[in-house]
């Protein structure tokens, strides 16, 4: 005997699955690709698209549950689920937002889609990092 045991567990790590995007290179205009199932709740995105630009707030990342605001779709926070990036072929590429392409929501309001994004940018809340209230 070394002095190592070695162990095993029943079940694997559970550690966020990371949305396939395969085809991101073969899309010149598409890029900085941001995958929504990554963030931590709390995690703020401002995304500036061609008309509007959006405050996102991850509620939940894995389920791509998000609060919105902006434009005059959404005046104030309003809950939806983040489909994800439209590529040329209107296939929705799960769980993603990426500039150069349109994203897709579902709102209590029914299905909609952005004009084609510009810009991303994410913030994390350091109250999501610590768990603790800042006021």
């Amino acid at each position: 005997m070394t002095g190592m045991e070695k162990w095993s567990t029943t079940q694997p790590e559970s550690v966020p699955e990371m949305p396939t995007f395969g085809y991101l290179d073969a899309v010149p205009t598409a890029k900085h690709p941001v995958a929504l199932p990554m963030l931590l709740p709390g995690t703020m995105l401002t995304v500036r698209t061609r008309n509007t630009r959006y405050r996102l707030v991850v509620v939940d990342g894995q389920a791509r549950q998000i609060s919105i605001s902006g434009g005059r779709l959404f005046p104030r926070n309003t809950d939806a689920r983040l489909l994800g990036a439209l590529d040329g072929d209107y296939a929705v590429k799960e769980g993603w937002i990426v500039e150069g392409l349109p994203i897709q929501l579902i709102t209590p309001n029914g299905p909609v889609i952005t004009s084609i994004v510009e810009s991303v940018d994410v913030d994390v809340d350091p109250a999501s990092l610590t768990g603790e209230d800042t006021d």
